[in-house]
Formats: C-alpha cells, sequence, structure tokens
C-alpha cells in the first residue's frame, strides 16, 4: 500500500506543477477513490499519513472527504 500511495503522490505532485497532463490525472484520481472506497486503504491512510507530504495528506483527506461511497468491484 506504501508504494501504490508513494506513486499517487508523484502523480499528485507532477500534475500540481504541471508535468503531468490533465487526461492523466483524471483517471489516477479515479483509481485512487476507487481504492479508497475499501476500508483497508482508509485504515492504511490513518495509521501511516504522516509518511507523505503535507499538501499531498491534504489532497486524500479532502478527496476521501467528497468520494461517493460505492463498492470498487461491483457484484455480478
Amino acid at each position: 500500500m506504501s508504494i501504490l500511495l508513494r506513486t499517487y503522490e508523484t502523480a499528485y505532485i507532477q500534475w500540481q506543477s504541471g508535468a503531468l497532463d490533465e487526461r492523466l490525472f483524471v483517471g489516477f484520481q479515479q483509481s485512487f477513490v476507487d481504492v479508497f472506497s475499501n476500508e483497508g486503504a482508509k485504515w492504511f491512510w490513518r495509521i501511516r499519513h504522516h509518511w507523505y507530504s503535507e499538501e499531498f495528506q491534504a489532497w486524500v483527506n479532502d478527496t476521501i472527504e467528497k468520494q461517493e461511497s460505492h463498492a470498487m468491484y461491483p457484484k455480478p
């Protein structure tokens, strides 16, 4: 989970600096929302958020707060 979050943080920082196209970041953001619909991901974030930059922490917390609740994998 830590490597996945570091990848999201890298994408976020690159997007903020203009190095990552908005169209690519939208995909990263949507996959982030799907991953964080899982309670295990939220638990990891609660205990390890301090590993990441304050700016990324703020984005994650805001994104989690605004996300619509849905299952990562819909029932067949």
